[in-house]
C-alpha cells in the first residue's frame, strides 16, 4: 500500500509540473516563460466574468487580485485588494478630456470628466454617509442635514439619478463629497458655464441625450458632464419635475438660501438661482483645485493652506488705508488672537463700534471683483497677521501693490 501511495504522489507532481503553463492559440506556439496562461488571438478578445455590483459584493472571501467586470453603473473593471474592491474604470469615452474616477464614503465609484481646467463627477452623488462616516439621515423633509430618494424609490432612481440632498447636508462641515472634492461654489459653476459658451447655451452641452422629456432642446453632452433630470423634493416632501429639470446645489448665499444651477428639457440654458436650504436637490462634486501658497485666488493672494489642503487664508492685494483706527476708544470688545478667529473678531468690532473708517469696518466693507465679486473679507487676528508676515515678507515687493 505504501508503494502505491508514493507512486501516485510522484506521478501527480510529475503531471502538474509538466503542464504548469498553458497556451491557448491557433498557431501552436508555446506559452511565454513568464506566464502561467498565455492567450493569443488576432480576431477575438478575452471575456472576464461579468456581473452586477450586488453579485460582485456577494462573492464569498474574494482572493487578492480577483478581477471582474461590473455591468451596472459605474460599470467597468474591478479588482480585489487588501483595502477592498478597487475600480479600474470603464471604456466610457468622454468628449472633453477623459477623467478618472472617485470613490465616496459608501464605496460608490463615480467616473469623472475634465472640462477645461476643472474635473467634475460625471454622475450625481448617491452617498448616504458624511465623509467622517456619520449617517446622513434619510428623511423626506427636515430642518437638519438629510437625503431622500425621489418618490422614496431607490430601485428606480438611485442610478442614474442619484440621491437628493437638502441644503443643510450640503453645507455641513462633515462634508458629503469624497476626500479631495467639494460642493462647487458660484464661481466654479460660472467658470464651467463660460468655458462651454454662456448661460444660454451651456446646458445643452451638458445634458445627456436620453432620460429627458421631449424635446430635450440642444442636448449633445459634448462636455461629458452627463447632466440628468433628477427633479427635486420640496413643499414638505413632495417629489416633482423628474424628467423635466435637473437642479444642482452650489455655495451658500446666506444662512437660509443656497445658490443652485438648473437645466430644463425645453431649453439649452444653465441657469443660476437661489432657493431655501430645506429643499432637496442633486449634488455634483468638483475636484479641489491644486492651490499653492503665493497663488492668486479669489481676488487676493494665498498665504496659508492648512493640513487638509481644503482650507486656507487669502490676503487682499493692497492696503486699504494707511492709518485707520482699530475700533472705538473706550469701548471694550472681546476678541481673540488665535488663527481662525479674525472673522468673528471683525463681526464683534463692527457690531460694537460705530466709528466710521475703523480697520474692521474697512475690511468688512471691502470687495474685489474678478469673474465674480468677493466680499467676505475681514480684519486678521494677531496670529493670522503674524502668519501673513512670516510667509509674505520675503515676497512683499512681488506679491502686493
Amino acid at each position: 500500500m505504501k508503494t502505491v501511495y508514493f507512486t501516485c504522489i510522484y506521478v501527480f507532481f510529475l503531471f502538474a509540473g509538466g503542464f504548469a503553463q498553458v497556451a491557448i492559440n491557433t498557431d501552436n506556439s508555446q506559452p511565454d516563460a513568464s506566464a502561467m496562461l498565455d492567450v493569443k488571438s488576432y480576431t477575438s478578445g478575452l471575456l472576464t466574468p461579468r456581473m452586477s455590483s450586488i453579485q460582485r459584493n456577494g462573492i464569498n472571501n474574494p482572493a487578492i487580485g480577483l478581477l471582474v467586470f461590473q455591468t451596472d453603473s459605474p460599470f467597468g473593471f474591478y479588482f480585489y485588494t487588501t483595502n477592498g474592491w478597487m475600480y479600474l474604470g470603464s471604456g466610457n469615452a468622454r468628449a472633453e478630456g477623459g477623467g478618472g474616477h472617485v470613490i465616496d464614503a459608501d464605496g460608490n465609484a463615480y467616473p469623472t470628466v475634465k472640462i477645461g481646467n476643472q474635473e467634475w463627477m460625471a454622475e450625481n452623488l448617491r452617498v448616504t454617509h458624511y465623509r467622517n462616516g456619520d449617517d446622513i439621515p434619510y428623511l423626506p423633509w427636515a430642518a437638519a442635514g438629510a437625503y431622500y430618494w425621489y418618490n422614496n424609490d431607490p430601485i428606480s432612481y438611485k442610478i442614474p439619478y442619484g440621491a437628493l440632498y437638502n441644503g443643510y447636508a450640503v453645507n455641513d462641515s462633515r462634508n458629503i463629497c469624497p476626500v479631495g472634492w467639494h460642493i462647487p461654489n458660484y464661481e466654479e459653476f460660472l467658470i464651467l458655464e463660460m468655458y462651454l459658451g454662456n448661460v444660454s447655451t451651456a446646458g445643452g452641452k451638458m445634458k445627456t441625450c436620453i432620460l429627458w422629456n421631449n424635446p430635450n432642446t440642444a442636448a449633445t453632452n459634448i462636455s461629458g458632464f452627463s447632466g440628468v433630470p433628477g427633479g427635486k423634493i420640496c413643499c414638505n416632501g413632495t417629489s416633482s419635475e423628474m424628467g423635466a429639470c435637473g437642479f444642482w446645489w452650489s455655495s451658500p448665499f446666506d444662512a437660509t438660501i443656497n445658490y443652485y444651477r438648473s437645466m430644463y428639457f425645453n431649453a439649452a440654458s444653465f441657469v443660476s438661482q437661489g432657493t431655501l436650504i430645506n429643499n432637496y436637490l442633486s449634488v455634483r462634486c468638483i475636484s479641489n483645485p491644486g492651490l499653492t501658497v503665493g497663488q492668486n485666488y479669489q481676488g487676493g493672494k494665498i498665504f496659508f493652506i492648512d493640513a487638509t489642503g481644503e482650507h486656507g487664508l487669502i490676503a487682499a492685494p493692497a492696503d486699504l488705508n494707511t492709518f485707520p483706527q482699530w475700533g472705538c476708544f473706550g469701548t471694550p470688545i472681546v476678541t481673540s488672537t488665535v488663527t481662525g478667529t479674525g472673522q468673528a473678531n471683525t463681526t464683534a468690532i463692527v457690531s460694537g463700534c460705530n466709528q466710521i473708517g475703523n480697520a474692521a469696518m474697512l475690511c468688512d466693507q471691502y470687495s474685489v471683483s474678478t469673474i465674480v465679486t468677493y466680499s467676505d473679507w475681514y480684519l486678521p487676528s494677531k496670529d493670522e497677521l503674524n502668519l501673513l508676515y512670516q510667509t509674505a515678507y520675503p515676497f512683499r515687493s512681488s506679491w502686493f501693490d
